[in-house]
Parts: structure tokens; sequence; C-alpha cells
């Protein structure tokens, strides 16, 4: 699908994809991811899994964006804050491929007795939260050093930057615990299609105006933990009463725009040849220091060597967030005029 939406943007009609909306498909891939973590939040569930998923969320995560930027200042020269705004938008793994595929998963058995799918799920979600937060930090970091700096233009400063992040994601958690837990009412509904039918209606509507919402009130970070706690909150009223399935049938949906308008995005008139294996060298350093970190991540002695190397595997995979912050600094750098 990615392939295939690549293919379109690069090689289809021209006259067509001049006016392809970048911006409109770039909403549509927030709420297709939207209704994947939503899934991810119906299927959370935190009981003895603490260490594990904090170790996922941070350890591969740290490992990969550190080894990325160290590469990126020694082979590119970049600023080190530039460094690490560029090692967190590699760090964060894909809740679009990751998400799906425990779930299959779990549905088959495979790795339930040890809650691995349900864990990678669980720090997978999170995961992407704490890339975006750090990547908005560096970032602000790396212009505040550029000549003008954001401090003087704009008055925004580092401290201000965390502060604010930490306060949206502590609005999208809280408002996704209130409207998660506030929809007990629908058990109270007579049991059947009726009752079913009311409750995917009611996910589909707060998975679509969540993330329009937050970007509307600019509070963008509130967007990702609020739905993952909303599904969340839902789980723990409805319990296994949940329309998993009806979801699945509208990912189904989802899936084809949702990579597709990822791989419309990549350009290949904006990629320079010449600096292609310098990029890849870099992504393949980053990966490599993130399967040791994921490896390193299944402390427990409860797993296996075989299962731990399934999870630093399956921790690789990269889609989303790489399309949405990929091109922030250069469009930023841009509009400032900062070479």
């Amino acid at each position: 699908m990615i392939i295939f939406g690549c293919l379109a943007r690069n090689y289809g009609c021209d006259a067509y994809m001049q006016h392809y909306p970048s911006d409109f498909s770039g909403l549509l891939r927030i709420i297709c991811l939207s209704i994947i973590l939503l899934r991810g939040g119906l299927e959370l569930d935190f009981a003895g899994k603490g260490l594990t998923m904090v170790l996922l969320t941070l350890l591969p995560q740290v490992f990969e964006a550190t080894a990325a930027a160290i590469a990126t200042r020694f082979i590119l020269g970049f600023p080190w804050a530039l460094c690490f705004a560029h090692g967190f938008t590699l760090g964060a793994v894909s809740p679009a491929v990751v998400v799906p595929s425990m779930m299959l998963l779990h549905k088959q058995g495979y790795g339930v007795a040890k809650g691995i799918p349900t864990s990678m799920i669980a720090a997978a979600s999170f995961d992407d939260i704490i890339a975006i937060t750090a990547f908005g930090v560096f970032s602000t970091i790396a212009f505040n050093e550029a000549p003008g700096g954001v401090e003087a233009e704009t008055g925004i400063y580092v401290g201000w930057e965390i502060g604010n992040n930490a306060l949206q994601l502590a609005i999208g958690l809280a408002f996704g615990l209130i409207v998660g837990f506030s929809f007990i009412f629908f058990q109270k509904l007579p049991e059947g299609p009726v009752r079913r039918f009311a409750k995917i209606i009611a996910l589909l509507v707060v998975a679509i105006a969540l993330p329009i919402g937050t970007e509307l009130l600019h509070i963008p970070e509130a967007k990702f933990v609020g739905i993952i706690f909303f599904g969340y909150g839902c789980f723990r009223v409805w319990g296994e009463d949940k329309p998993e399935e009806d979801l699945a049938t509208i990912w189904m949906f989802c899936q084809p725009v949702l990579f597709g308008t990822i791989g419309a995005a990549v350009q290949f008139k904006d990629i320079m040849p010449s600096e292609l294996s310098t990029g890849v060298l870099i992504i393949f350093i980053g990966l490599c220091a993130r399967w040791v970190g994921a490896f390193c991540a299944c402390l427990e002695p409860k797993y296996t060597i075989k299962e731990k190397a399934f999870v630093a595997f399956g921790w690789i995979p990269k889609a989303t967030v790489q399309a949405a912050l990929g091109g922030v600094t250069l469009v930023t750098a841009r509009e400032r005029n900062l070479p």
C-alpha cells in the first residue's frame, strides 16, 4: 500500500497530482491512526506488565534516538539539538503496523500467557507520545540556537515547551478517561444489535472528533494519549462487550488510506541521490541500536531468548510518525529563513 501510494504520487498523472491535497491527506492519516490506537486502547491491560511496558516504551527509543543523533552529528555535522530532534523522529515505532499485527497474534494465542502482544500494544501507544514530545523539545532548542533564535522572535522558551507538552498530555489523558468511563451508560441499553451499533457509532464519532478538536484548540499533543485512554476507559466499563470485530472491519477500509497517503508523502524530486546512501546508513545505525534496546527491555527472566528476539524485531516498524514529523524542521526553517 505504501509502495503503490508512492508510485501514484510520483508516477501518476502529473496534472492531477499537482493538486494533491497534502493537508487533507495528513488529517486523514491522523484519523486513521486514531482508529487503530482506539483499537489498541480497547485491548489495554496493565496488570503484570508494568516493568516490561515501561522498558519497551523507553529503552528502544532512547537507544535509537541517541545512536541516530551521534551518527547524524559525525556524518552530517548537524548541531546536537537538531541531531536529537532527528533521532527522535526516527525513534518512534509505528502503531499502525505494530498494533494490528499484535492483535492478530493475540487472537491466535501466541505469547498470550506472558502478555507479549498486549505489552507491545500498550508500549507502542506510549512510544509515539514520547517521541513527538522529545522532538518538540529538541527542535525548539535547535531553533533557539539558530541565528535570530526562536526566543527573540516568538518568545517560545524550552521550559515553556516542556510544560506545555506535559499539560497537553494531562488534558488528553483526563479527557479520554472521563469520556471513556462515562460511556458506561451504553450498558443500560437493551443487549443486542442496537447497543452494538450505538457503541460503534459513538466510538467512531470520538475517534474522528478528538484529533480534529485538539488541532482546532491548538493542543495537538493531547490527541493520541486521549484516544488511547478513551479506549481504555471504554474497555474498563464494557469489558468483553466491546465492538472489536466491527472496528476491525472498519480498519480494513482505513488501512489503504493510511498507508497509501504515507507513501504519497514521499516525493522523489525532493530526494538527492548523492545523499540517499548517507540517510540509509544513519537509519541502519539507529535500527541496530533499537534492536539492542528492545532486546534489553525484556529483562525479566520469564522471557526466552527467542521471545526477546521476537520483541526486538517486532519493534522495528516505522511509518506514521516519520511521515508526520519528517518535513517539519525543513518547513519551519524555510518559513523563518534559517539556512
